[in-house]
């Protein structure tokens, strides 16, 4: 997983979310899940390759 892909998607998702009218604060909160939920899976991936 890269983080070049996260960010490039949040930013046209959030950017085409917000051009239909969806309201700014929960596309950030999107945003900023999202980026937590890829850092702990990324987290967790890497303690499971340092223990095989």
């Amino acid at each position: 997983m890269k983080w070049k892909y996260l960010l490039g998607a949040m930013i046209f998702g959030g950017y085409c979310l917000f051009r239909i009218g969806a309201p700014l604060l929960p596309i950030l909160y999107g945003c900023i899940l999202a980026a937590v939920v890829t850092w702990l899976k990324r987290k967790n991936d890497q303690r499971r390759s340092q223990g095989q």
